[in-house]
């Protein structure tokens, strides 16, 4: 097991700090690094609507396109959790918006489903497939 994996848990509990974001990155740190559950700093980030961090992840090109173990991008979580700015970054980073998890569902399937209807509408003039 390799030392960023073993400390994995601290990395991203680090993440919540966009100047070590910076520095990890500086460091050569692997910011698309998954945990055991496929969980990676853009996902925690979009997820948990730490706009300025995901910026930062967009500059640094972070992979906006990893699935977690469940399917889930960090355009998912950001779209089902009402982060509007942050479904716009990752569409400026090519987030693929057609992207199913494992229940079928896209960051456009969850925006309606939470009732984000700036995000819903937002999706809808991206090439998203609606089915």
């Amino acid at each position: 097991m390799s030392k960023m994996r073993k400390h994995w848990d601290s990395f991203l509990s680090h993440c919540r700090y966009t100047e070590t974001v910076k520095v990890l990155a500086e460091l050569k740190a692997d910011l698309n690094l998954q945990n055991k559950d496929g969980w990676t700093a853009l996902h925690l980030a979009a997820g948990n609507g730490h706009t300025e961090i995901v910026k930062v992840l967009a500059e640094l090109k972070a992979d906006s396109n990893l699935q977690n173990k469940d399917g889930w991008t960090a355009l998912h979580l950001a779209a089902g959790n009402g982060h509007t700015e942050i479904v716009k970054v990752l569409a400026e980073l090519k987030a693929d918006s057609n992207l199913q998890n494992k229940y079928g569902e896209t960051a456009l399937h969850l925006a309606t489903k939470n009732r984000h209807a700036e995000i819903a509408k937002f999706l809808t003039k991206l090439k998203v497939n609606l089915e």
